[in-house]
Protein backbone atom coordinates (compact mmCIF):
# COMPACT_ATOMS: atom_id res chain seq x y z
CA UNK A 1 0.00 0.00 0.00
CA UNK A 2 1.28 3.45 -0.87
CA UNK A 3 1.80 6.11 1.74
CA UNK A 4 -0.51 9.10 1.70
CA UNK A 5 0.87 12.46 0.67
CA UNK A 6 0.60 14.73 3.67
CA UNK A 7 -0.01 18.47 3.61
CA UNK A 8 2.33 20.65 5.64
CA UNK A 9 -0.06 22.13 8.15
CA UNK A 10 2.11 25.21 8.74
CA UNK A 11 1.90 26.09 5.05
CA UNK A 12 -1.82 25.34 4.87
CA UNK A 13 -2.52 27.78 7.70
CA UNK A 14 -0.62 30.62 6.01
CA UNK A 15 -1.70 30.14 2.39
CA UNK A 16 -5.11 30.33 0.73
CA UNK A 17 -5.89 29.24 -2.83
CA UNK A 18 -8.49 31.26 -4.74
CA UNK A 19 -11.06 29.80 -7.10
CA UNK A 20 -9.02 30.84 -10.11
CA UNK A 21 -5.90 29.10 -8.73
CA UNK A 22 -3.96 32.08 -7.38
CA UNK A 23 -2.08 31.56 -4.13
CA UNK A 24 -2.69 34.32 -1.57
CA UNK A 25 -0.68 34.99 1.57
CA UNK A 26 -0.29 37.66 4.24
CA UNK A 27 3.14 39.33 4.47
CA UNK A 28 5.13 39.12 7.68
CA UNK A 29 5.32 41.87 10.27
CA UNK A 30 1.65 42.75 10.73
CA UNK A 31 0.93 41.25 14.14
CA UNK A 32 2.82 43.09 16.86
CA UNK A 33 5.12 46.05 17.55
CA UNK A 34 2.84 48.20 15.44
CA UNK A 35 3.53 51.42 17.38
CA UNK A 36 6.95 51.74 15.77
CA UNK A 37 5.73 51.22 12.22
CA UNK A 38 4.42 53.96 9.96
CA UNK A 39 0.81 53.99 8.80
CA UNK A 40 1.93 53.30 5.25
CA UNK A 41 3.84 50.19 6.35
CA UNK A 42 0.94 48.93 8.46
CA UNK A 43 -1.54 49.44 5.64
CA UNK A 44 0.61 47.66 3.09
CA UNK A 45 1.22 44.70 5.38
CA UNK A 46 -2.47 44.33 6.21
CA UNK A 47 -3.49 43.25 2.70
CA UNK A 48 -3.15 39.83 1.15
CA UNK A 49 -0.69 39.40 -1.70
CA UNK A 50 -0.39 36.93 -4.53
CA UNK A 51 2.52 34.54 -4.52
CA UNK A 52 5.14 35.13 -7.23
CA UNK A 53 5.41 32.45 -9.91
CA UNK A 54 8.99 31.68 -8.87
CA UNK A 55 7.73 30.26 -5.53
CA UNK A 56 4.82 28.36 -7.07
CA UNK A 57 6.52 24.93 -7.24
CA UNK A 58 7.78 25.11 -3.65
CA UNK A 59 4.29 25.78 -2.31
CA UNK A 60 2.73 23.20 -4.62
CA UNK A 61 4.92 20.54 -2.98
CA UNK A 62 3.85 21.64 0.51
CA UNK A 63 0.09 21.63 -0.15
CA UNK A 64 -0.37 18.78 -2.64
CA UNK A 65 -4.07 18.06 -2.04
CA UNK A 66 -5.39 21.37 -3.38
CA UNK A 67 -6.45 22.45 -6.86
CA UNK A 68 -3.64 24.50 -8.35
Amino acid sequence: MKNKIKTRSSAAKRIKVTGSGKIMFMPTGHNHKLEKKSSRTKASKNAQRTLPKSDFNNIRAQIPNTKL
